[in-house]
């Protein structure tokens, strides 16, 4: 099989309709956030824009197609049913680095790299990103202590990108 390539979102809230005073809430190991870094902080709790009605009911709004949902866990379900994946367009930059590293890597062994027909970009929950997060900056503090220095480890915690490839007959995120 082929190794797999995954991309991080970091989703923003839509603002909702006026009548509604905008709130600040905490909420940890939650979908949305500022990319999982703490910037050094020990506490992983970050702070999240939240729409309270008029009656007090709070609102969180999808940042890709606007619904509307009380709960995390609902919006968190949503985002992962219908917007796990989306296409980059020929001509993106993420696009061009990933088919740039995927036909390297190509060139490299006797299998032929072939046409790359689509990307897809996989948006992982904030709870992930910030878990990896976490892994990388650890394998990076250790590296750093090491008599030896092993310089891919101490600039980005030895990150492996990993691409999948599939035959046209994959139906992986066709509808979005």
């Amino acid at each position: 099989g082929y190794p797999t390539m995954h991309y991080f979102n970091n989703p923003s809230f839509v603002r909702t309709p006026s009548s509604r005073k905008s709130l600040s809430l905490e909420k940890e190991g939650s979908l949305f956030g500022d990319g999982g870094s703490d910037n050094g902080n020990s506490s992983s709790r970050k702070r999240f824009p939240v729409e309270v009605g008029s009656k007090g009911s709070s609102n969180l709004s999808c940042h890709k197609c606007g619904e509307q949902f009380n709960k995390w866990e609902a919006l968190e379900a949503h985002q992962l049913s219908h917007h796990a994946v989306t296409e980059l367009v020929e001509g993106d930059s993420s696009r061009k680095i990933v088919e740039i590293i995927c036909k390297t890597g190509y060139l490299k062994s006797e299998n032929q790299c072939g046409r790359i027909d689509r990307v897809l970009k996989v948006h992982n929950t904030q709870k992930t990103i910030a878990r990896f997060e976490e892994y990388r900056e650890m394998v990076k503090i250790k590296a750093s202590k090491l008599p030896k220095k092993h310089p891919r480890c101490l600039a980005d915690g030895n990150e492996l990108l990993r691409f999948y490839g599939t035959t046209v007959a994959c139906f992986l995120g066709l509808n979005g």
